[in-house]
């Protein structure tokens, strides 16, 4: 039974982070890791090509795209908890 209960509660939880009006912060968050993935990887393909000096600025790029993928994530997960719970514990709403 309370496994049942977990297993709803995930599911009510999930159909939270799929809604239209979260779905710029998941979009910002995949560009965002696209970006820095495409960063390093350019990072590691061309590095005897490069100066020290791109490289270096490359490799700071990528640690500021990684601290804004942190961030952005927060954020979205912050504002779907937020609503979730304020909903689920709002005692006006419609049941």
């Amino acid at each position: 039974m309370k496994q049942k209960n977990y297993f709803q509660e995930r599911e009510n939880l999930n159909a939270w982070f799929n809604l239209p009006k979260y779905r710029i912060w998941k979009y910002l968050i995949f560009a965002d890791a696209t970006a820095l993935i495409l960063l390093i990887l350019t990072t590691i393909i061309w590095m005897n090509g490069l100066s020290w000096q791109a490289v270096m600025i490359m490799r700071g790029c990528a640690g500021v795209l990684g601290i804004i993928f942190i961030a952005l994530g927060a954020i979205y997960c912050y504002l779907v908890y937020k609503d979730y719970i304020r909903h689920r514990f709002n005692p006006r709403r419609n049941k």
